[in-house]
């Protein structure tokens, strides 16, 4: 079965809900079952979805992870000719006198 949207929106909202149970300073009566649950349901949909995540983590890191530092990078070189241009502009422009 493969991972759908609508099946890794529930899962991020587990997740988040798992979250708020587990950083409330006050616990509810049914705080306990309720994050029983989501525990099982979490736990039930990452072993169905396993080779969905792993595949989905190896393609980031081997293929978009180097494209975006290299983005990045030119980037930044990009950003710093700009700022040397613009500097030596503004030292070879002297101000008119009147």
């Amino acid at each position: 079965m493969k991972l759908t949207i609508d099946n890794a929106q529930k899962i991020g909202g587990a997740f988040q809900r798992l979250q708020e149970i587990g950083s409330g300073a006050i616990i509810q009566p049914g705080n306990e079952a309720e994050s029983k649950a989501l525990k099982k349901f979490l736990s039930d949909q990452m072993t169905e979805y396993a080779q969905d995540f792993l595949t989905c983590f190896f393609i980031v890191a081997t293929e978009y992870e180097p494209l975006v530092t290299g983005v990045a990078g030119l980037l930044r070189r990009g950003g710093a000719i700009a700022a040397r241009v613009n500097q030596q502009q503004a030292t070879t422009e002297q101000p008119k006198a009147e």
